[in-house]
Parts: structure tokens; sequence; C-alpha cells
């Protein structure tokens, strides 16, 4: 603790200077009056490890917290991360909510209309910093938080990390003689060869060709969803998830089409003939095979790098990425997720509203200079910050992507951008120039500086640029856009059991616990069920 003391104090007088020029939100003034407290919840990986004389209530970033804006973070609660949506639910129900939370779609809606929450928009014209005001609009999503002039939540923008990739070990391809798989058919050829023919070289049977989703991960998605299926349901022009208009105006839900019935059924091919994850939905986590060098090829957004990061440090393992398999017209087909799901919301019992604002406003100033400071290295601040998302500009990844392309083949200089719009860009531009060798124009595993001080801290994020974002940025996608994101009446009461009766019928087709006939009847029941309602609910919602 004593340890942690003094570098959060010697972190805060290398930036006095700075901490002076800024705004008010965030000048010493605020640290100079008394600690409030503010009550949360949070979720965290059950692997997480911490620093000696760290834990997730005691930690640096809340010593950060309470010396540069003098709030007490409270935990009510902490659970997995798998278990934090129920979580959730369950203080809705029993009327028993922290003060500040990260709420999805649903969850804010049922707040809204219980009642629970307190408008946030006196906090955020008074206290939010000019960034995180830039970050909002740039989703153009105000107005869906606003309720009889009031804004009664912080709506984040999603940004556009939301396309899946296929990722696949470059080495191993090479180590077969083999090409990177374009279509479904070469995908399939090409995880049937990772499983039999040894591609590590190590004499085992003991590769995985398609790595997928694990126990409490998901099958399929909207937007980026690391280890699902996604890609292959698209090829089949299967969308599961999305809300789709027929010709004559009519809605349908993408999850059950007789596309999606044959996408499942060639999924269930794949996993019977062991080229697909024969531990399939059963790990409790598909990073620990990436990680461990046993899996080929797996789907997943751009950020995936972030994830691999050990794998990558290994210098062993050469993961690339594109965005294949394509469909039968050539293109690659991409649900999009909604422009915003994710939603910062304060309890009507809180006193300090303007609490959640400062927090984030605090990530949004300083994260940068935490990962450049190596904090990030010995605590992940993505796992333990409170309030903890991806706060950007909506279009930031693909502009931050044509920025570092460009500056790699000095095409753009430092002076040509405005740092006080990407929080994060300065910091990466800077050791991208340090870490990359030559040739530049080759982003394999060998040509980067792997043994360089700094390479720990940023090579999972530029990885991710360099190699995930690339394919997007550079070989494209067709987006396919759900023509409804909401929650209707009889879907606040009912989707859930829904979405869980989908989620299980997907999942014994797949795993031969259900043959393929079975899905007519789900689908059948599906509509007694109240999706029929449902449907009816969005078309009145659509033609308003």
């Amino acid at each position: 603790m004593k340890a942690r003391k003094i570098t959060v104090i010697l972190f805060i007088l290398v930036h006095v200077l700075f901490l002076f020029g800024c705004e008010g939100q965030y000048t010493r003034k605020e640290t100079e009056k008394e600690l409030i407290s503010v009550h949360y919840g949070h979720s965290i990986k059950a692997t997480m490890k911490f620093p000696e004389g760290q834990s997730i209530e005691d930690n640096i970033y809340l010593d950060l917290i309470r010396e540069e804006m003098g709030i007490e973070i409270i935990y009510d609660w902490v659970c997995a991360n798998s278990e934090y949506e129920q979580k959730i639910d369950l203080c809705i129900a029993s009327n028993t909510l922290p003060d500040i939370m990260s709420v999805n779609e649903r969850q804010f809606r049922k707040m809204l209309a219980n009642g629970q929450i307190q408008s946030m928009s006196n906090a955020y014209e008074e206290y939010a910093s000019d960034m995180l005001k830039s970050i909002v609009s740039s989703g153009e999503i105000m107005d869906t938080v606003m309720e009889q002039g009031e804004m009664m939540a912080l709506p984040i923008p999603h940004v556009d990390d939301q396309i899946n990739i296929m990722w696949i070990r470059q080495d191993w391809l090479e180590n077969l003689g083999l090409a990177y798989p374009v279509t479904v058919e070469e995908l399939e050829a090409v995880a049937r060869a990772f499983v039999t023919n040894d591609p590590d070289g190590n004499g085992l049977n003991d590769t995985v060709g398609i790595i997928g989703p694990y126990n409490s991960s998901s099958i399929t998605g909207l937007g980026g969803n690391q280890w699902g299926l996604d890609p292959i349901f698209s090829v089949y022009g299967s969308f599961p998830g999305t809300w789709l208009v027929r010709e004559d105006g009519t809605i349908y839900y993408g999850s059950l089409t007789e596309e999606t019935k044959y996408a499942l059924e060639r999924l269930a091919s794949m996993y019977q003939e062991g080229i697909l994850d024969s531990e399939l939905l059963l790990r409790g986590d598909s990073l620990r095979a990436v990680l461990e060098g046993t899996a080929g090829i797996f789907f997943g957004p751009w950020w995936s790098g972030y994830s691999m990061v050990d794998g990558i440090m290994s210098g062993e393992m050469n993961w690339t990425a594109h965005c294949v398999p394509l469909a039968e017209d050539g293109k690659y087909y991409n649900k999009m997720s909604a422009p915003c799901d994710n939603y910062i919301v304060v309890s009507k019992n809180c006193d300090y509203p303007q609490a959640a604002i400062q927090i984030i406003n605090l990530l949004l100033r300083d994260e940068a200079k935490w990962v450049d400071q190596g904090f990030n290295s010995m605590v992940s601040i993505s796992s333990v910050y409170p309030l903890f998302t991806v706060y950007d500009n909506a279009d930031e990844i693909a502009v931050s992507f044509d920025i570092l392309d460009k500056w790699l083949r000095d095409e753009i200089t430092m002076e040509e951008i405005d740092f006080t719009k990407h929080k994060l860009l300065e910091n990466d531009m800077e050791m991208l120039k340090v870490l990359k060798k030559e040739p530049l124009d080759d982003f394999s595993i060998q040509y980067w500086d792997l043994e360089h001080p700094e390479a720990a801290s940023n090579m999972g994020r530029l990885y991710s640029f360099m190699v995930g974002q690339r394919a997007i940025s550079t070989e494209g996608y067709e987006p396919v856009v759900s023509a409804y994101y909401g929650y209707t009446e009889t879907m606040m009461k009912k989707w859930k059991s829904l979405k869980e009766a989908e989620v299980e019928m997907f999942s014994r087709i797949i795993m031969g616990d259900a043959g393929i006939e079975e899905f007519d009847e789900f689908v059948r029941t599906w509509h007694s069920m109240g999706g029929e309602d449902i449907i009816k609910e969005i078309e009145a919602a659509l033609n308003e």
C-alpha cells in the first residue's frame, strides 16, 4: 500500500503543471474538498490477478480517483463478468441499485420505466469535459436518452470495433504450404489440415481447427463477438439476432430463417467432423487455447490482439487477419450492432450524479499516460477502472488506423494531428515508430521489436491496429443493419426467455444433441411464446 501511494503521488507531481492548466473539473481544487462516497457494483474475470497488496477494492486506479477527483468508490458487490447482467437485473427487481452503473439498452429502459434513475443533464453540462462531449456527440445518439427534455443516461456510442474478422495462424499455413482460406469450403479444408496434419510440428495430436465460443460467450451476436461463429452464418445469408424487412414491408427475425437452419446444419457437420472445436461451449475460456498455441483459427474484432498479447510477445505465433469467408457473391457481410447499447446511469438515490462524469473525465484525460507509465501492465485498466468502456469517437478506430498507416509511411506529421480528439493516438504513433522493424509493410511477428522495454504494454494495441484493423480498412465489408434495435413492451417481459430458447436450440443442433428437424418446431414455439406479438409491435413502431 505504501509503495503504491508513493507511485500515485509521483504520478500526480509529474503532471501537476498540466493539472493546473486544465479546465475547472480537473483542477486540484477538487481534491481539497471533503471526499464523497459513491456506491458501485463491478464485474471481473475470475482469473484476474493483482500485484501484491492490490485487489479489486484496493488498487492504484481507485487511489487516483480519490486523489484527483475526491471520490471514494465503495463496492456494493463484485461478480464474475458472466454474471454482471443478471446481477444488475436482480438489483432492478429488488430496487437495490448502486449509485452509478453501466447497463445495456434493456436495463436502461426498465430502470427508466420504474423511475429508478435520475436526470444527468445538469451534471453533464457542468462537468463533462470537451473530449467526453465530443465522443457522445460523434454517435448522434443523444436522442436515445432524452425524456421530457432531460438526459436520463450518458449514452456511449459504439466505436467502429464491431466487425468480426478471421484471425488465423499464418505460420501454420506456411508450415503446411497453404494459402489463407477465402471461401467457407476453403476454410473447412484449412481447418481440417490444422487438425490432422500437425501444423505446429510437435508430433502430437493436440491442435484445434476453429476455436469457438466458451461456456459463457455467444455463438452469435451483433457487432464485435469474439469467439462467435457469425461470419460462417453470414456466408449462407443467415443473420441471427437481426430484424429484417421483406420486400412487402413485413418484419422477420433473422434467427428463424431457412438460411439460419442451413447454417446450423453445416456447423453441426463441422463439429461432428472435429474441425470445429470439440470443446465448444464447454471451455472455461477460449483464449487459453490461443495463448497455449493449440488453436489455428477464430473469429473476433480488430482488438483481438489485446487478448493475445502474451502469445504475440512470445514471438512464436504469427497471427494474421482477413475479412473472410466470403459469401457466394464475393462479399463479406457483417451484422452491425446498435449505434448505442451501453448507458451510464445514476440511481435516483445518488447525491452526487457528477461523480460518474468525473470518473470518466479522469479516464479520458489520463488513460494514455497510465499506459505510458506502465500502470496498465501492472493492473489492467479495462478490468479494474470503474465505469470503464471504450470511450471514443464513433469512427475512432478507422481514423486512427488511417493516420498510423500514413505515419509509418511518412505521409503525415504529428503537427497535423489534433490530439485533443484522440486520447491514445499520440502514444500509438510514437510507439509504432519505435517497435516496428523493416520491412515496414510486412506486419509478421518477426518484424516487431519484442525485446524493447515498451513492447509489452503497447504490442497488443499496435498489432490489433496494424493487423486486425488493416484487414477491415483495406479488404472491406458489407454492413447488415437491423431494422430495429429497441425494446417493445412484450420484449421487456419475454425477450430474455425467447433469447435463452434460441441460444439453447442453436447449441443443441451444432453439438448434435438435437436434430436439424427440431429447428422448425423451435420456430413455431418462438412465435407462440410472444414472438408474434413482438413482430407486430416492431412493425407498428417502424410505421409510426
